[in-house]
C-alpha cells in the first residue's frame, strides 16, 4: 500500500540537537517550487530553511511551503523577511521549527 505521507522518524527534534551541537545537512530554498523540500526530505537531510529574507516567500507561499516540510517530515527553518512580532509568530504559528533572525550583525 503507498503512502502519501514519509514514515516518522527515529531523530531527535531539531532543538535538542542544536543544543548537543549534532552535525547536520540542511538546505536553504528560495523558490517557491516545493518539490526541492520534498526532494531534501527524502534525500534524508536534516532541516531546510525556508528564505522569506531573500527568496520570493509571501505569507501564503511560506505557509504552503512549512506545509510541504510538514509533508515530507523535514523540519523547517524560517530566515524571515524582518524582525517583527507578527512576521515570527505567523512563521512559528505554520509550524516553523525555528527562525533565523535576518542581517544582524555585531560590533568586533
Amino acid at each position: 500500500m503507498d503512502k502519501a505521507m514519509p514514515e516518522p522518524t527515529s531523530k531527535p527534534g531539531l532543538r535538542k540537537r542544536v543544543t548537543r551541537r549534532e552535525l547536520m545537512r540542511g538546505s536553504f530554498v528560495k523558490s517557491t517550487d516545493l518539490s526541492s523540500i520534498e526532494i531534501f526530505g527524502a534525500a534524508g537531510l536534516d532541516f531546510v530553511v525556508i528564505d522569506q529574507e531573500h527568496g520570493v516567500f509571501d505569507k501564503a507561499t511560506l505557509n504552503v511551503a512549512l506545509l510541504a516540510a510538514r509533508a515530507a517530515a523535514i523540519p523547517a527553518v524560517v530566515r524571515v523577511s524582518h524582525l517583527a512580532p507578527e512576521v515570527i509568530l505567523s512563521a512559528l504559528d505554520n509550524g516553523a521549527a525555528g527562525i533565523l533572525a535576518p542581517s544582524c550583525r555585531h560590533r568586533g
